[in-house]
């Protein structure tokens, strides 16, 4: 075996990025096998495949911060198992954070940065040419005296975007649809200073300075419309696809006068090209939409927005190095759903550097919202971005690149980010907008493409729905502003303890509508089409792939290898799960029950199914010496032990090599989400 690819397969979920990795090696003979990795219970499963294949290159797919921990001790444990080949990772976060995955332990010996098909052919072509490997796109590498090494400067633009053998593509079918995932554009016109897309443009201009670019090239692409439009007819004609989703970072111009433009000359050339009645999903700008490009949208077939408002109020617009107006929002949400498109906005609340007043101005703006529930997201510090560096200067950072650790510059602000994270149906289990998100795509589809079916008391239940969680996530809030005021050191677990049970009793009540409406839809649309059809739930998987990869994960009893290989077993993985891409998924265990749940569900890829898990274990409690370095790792604050297998190893390797101060002489509850007081 030349080439394994370890990375996310999920059910019904396309896997565009490594199609194209698995595309290029193919396409210059050589073969190549996918490996389902999907965190921290699939560990010893993925490296027994490995082992038994024992390719010549073992590429990993690292693409988040939350995924580095779990992906960096596969990388550990498998040369620790006896691998030989060369390991090689590429994908969002590794780009970005190259020079720390090779300083530190993880047995990675090459980072890719950008596009990797290039790269990576060299390799498999010459495996062990030191010399060679200093001349190939992108790469960094240890050397054999030890030292870090840059090559050639990296390609920016993914080569092989666009498909070319149609025929090895085989679309999963949603509602009884078939639906592709497709990517046309490569990076972001905005430079946002939260945003480590921004902050990978900013590593890509320099890379174009390497080659003699100007540092002012552009480095944001975006297929022309006939190319576009010219793979969606393929798509469409030869594989019945019907839905599309736009997995683009950006896929739609800045101005909304231009998202117009660019929507009704897409709707015209798929109409040239005979490509009518077609389901949409896409992620938009709220400054992106007025009357005339939301209208445009649902012309052309937009069903779901994903619309990244993140902020509500100018204070916070102007901390997070947004341009948009306050009030966008709240424009584009109702122009939406006057147009029939199901929308979920999100909001960046609670930073580092954020001031108490900015979250009280941003609570008000969220009382503006109509029918779009808002999905609140903390501000993580992500290498590369702008917000980073300022976080950085102003000593609010501690750790290191695999688990930052924040500081706050205002404690009430702090206190109340304690506060929102004790409630896990708010931010760490899937939560009520993400069960908006998949009721909405359902919904949509069905609308757009069954003829004749009325669903539009579903759509009140929505509007409901969104509307019972926006007043009482508000109400939270705003009783939490009030409780982080205090000085009093118990206050915030007095407010965790009177809120916690009406909290988590409500938002599953929520979620178990958005659920019971999804069957609906499914059982309608089977009626209609007269067979059996199945809904799809892409973010409840998802919503299971940050728990397999977060630090909860860890204390989940990982599958035995079982010697099996996954040969050629398909690249319909995840969110562009490959090296340029999303995330990775999560599974049950074997020999016991899963001890982590994101409210009910995990994906297991040994069996296909979403399988149940029984209880939850929330973290994972780290003690700390008297500098701040971690020393002990346990599943419970009396001390239970991890499971076996190397990962009690893996951590201690990683977390004890940067020091977190503030919690010298303690021991410390860890999960997906943390910030330091």
């Amino acid at each position: 075996m030349d080439l394994a690819l370890v990375g996310l397969v999920a059910p019904d979920i396309e896997n565009r990025s490594l199609d194209v990795l698995a595309r290029a090696v193919r396409d210059a003979k050589m073969s190549v096998s996918i490996v389902p990795y999907s965190g921290w219970p699939d560990l010893q499963r993925a490296i027994g495949d490995v082992l038994h294949l024992d390719p010549k290159i073992c590429g990993v797919s690292l693409q988040t911060s939350e995924s580095a921990l779990a992906v960096l001790s596969f990388t550990r444990l498998l040369r620790g198992r006896g691998y030989q080949g060369r390991i090689v990772c590429g994908g969002h976060f590794a780009t970005l954070n190259a020079e720390d995955i090779l300083a530190a332990p993880t047995g990675v010996d090459v980072v890719v940065r950008f596009a990797g098909e290039e790269a990576l052919v060299g390799m498999l072509r010459r495996p062990n040419d030191e010399a060679y490997l200093s001349t190939l796109p992108g790469v960094m590498y240890r050397s054999r005296m030890g030292g870090i090494r840059t090559g050639a400067p990296a390609r920016i633009q993914t080569s092989n975007l666009l498909s070319k053998k149609k025929t090895e593509r085989a679309l999963p079918l949603h509602l009884g649809f078939p639906a592709a995932d497709v990517v046309f554009s490569q990076g972001c016109e905005a430079h946002c200073s939260y945003c480590c897309i921004a902050g990978k443009g900013d590593l890509a201009r320099s890379e174009t300075t390497r080659v003699g670019s100007a540092r002012s090239s552009p480095v944001h692409s975006r297929a022309s419309i006939d190319d576009i439009a010219d793979e969606l007819s393929t798509l469409f004609h030869e594989h019945g696809a019907r839905i599309f989703n736009f997995m683009d970072d950006n896929i739609l111009p800045l101005a909304p006068d231009d998202v117009a433009g660019w929507a009704n000359e897409l709707r015209s050339a798929l109409e040239r090209r005979r490509v009518r009645q077609v389901a949409f999903s896409i992620q938009v700008r709220g400054d992106a939409i007025h009357e005339k490009s939301a209208r445009a949208l649902a012309k052309l077939g937009i069903v779901r927005a994903y619309v990244g408002v993140d902020g509500y109020s100018t204070s916070q617009l102007k901390e997070l190095g947004r341009s948009s107006p306050p009030d966008a929002g709240r424009g584009a949400t109702a122009r939406l759903w006057e147009q029939g498109i199901y929308t979920v906005v999100n909001s960046l609340l609670i930073g580092p550097t954020i001031q108490f007043e900015s979250v009280m101005n941003e609570i008000e703006g969220f009382e503006q919202i109509g029918p779009a529930p808002i999905h609140l997201l903390p501000i993580e510090a992500r290498a590369g971005s702008a917000y980073f560096r300022r976080a950085q200067s102003l000593g609010l950072l501690e750790g290191g690149f695999m688990m930052w650790q924040y500081r706050f510059l205002d404690e009430r602000t702090q206190r109340m980010g304690q506060m929102m994270m004790g409630f896990p149906t708010r931010l760490e289990e899937r939560s009520v907008p993400i069960g908006l998100y998949d009721l909405g795509y359902n919904l949509g589809v069905a609308r757009r493409l069954v003829e004749g079916i009325d669903l539009s008391h579903l759509t009140m239940t929505y509007e409901e729905i969104a509307r019972d969680w926006n007043q009482d996530q508000n109400r939270l809030l705003r009783a939490a502003a009030d409780a982080a005021q205090s000085a009093d050191s118990s206050a915030t677990k007095v407010f965790i303890a009177s809120q916690l049970e009406c909290v988590t009793a409500h938002d599953r009540a929520l979620l178990d509508r958005c659920d019971q409406a999804i069957h609906e839809v499914e059982r309608a649309v089977a009626r209609f089409l007269r067979g059996p059809v199945r809904a799809h739930s892409r973010g409840k998987i998802l919503g299971a792939v940050a728990l397999s990869m977060s630090l909860a994960g860890c204390v989940t009893p990982s599958a035995h290898p079982d010697g099996g290989a996954s040969e050629d077993a398909g690249w319909d993985g995840g969110e562009d799960a490959g090296w340029d891409g999303g995330e990775d998924a999560g599974t049950t265990a074997d020999g016991g029950p899963c001890q982590i749940t994101d409210a009910g569900t995990f994906y297991d890829p040994r069996n296909g199914q979403l399988a149940h898990c029984i209880g939850f274990c929330r973290g994972l409690y780290v003690t700390f010496d008297s500098s701040g370095f971690a020393v002990s790792f346990s599943t419970s604050p009396d001390g239970g032990t991890l499971p076996d297998g190397g990962i009690q190893d893996c951590l201690q390797a990683y977390f004890s090599r940067c020091p977190y101060p503030s919690y010298a002489g303690t021991t410390q509850h860890f999960n997906s989400h943390c910030w330091l007081a």
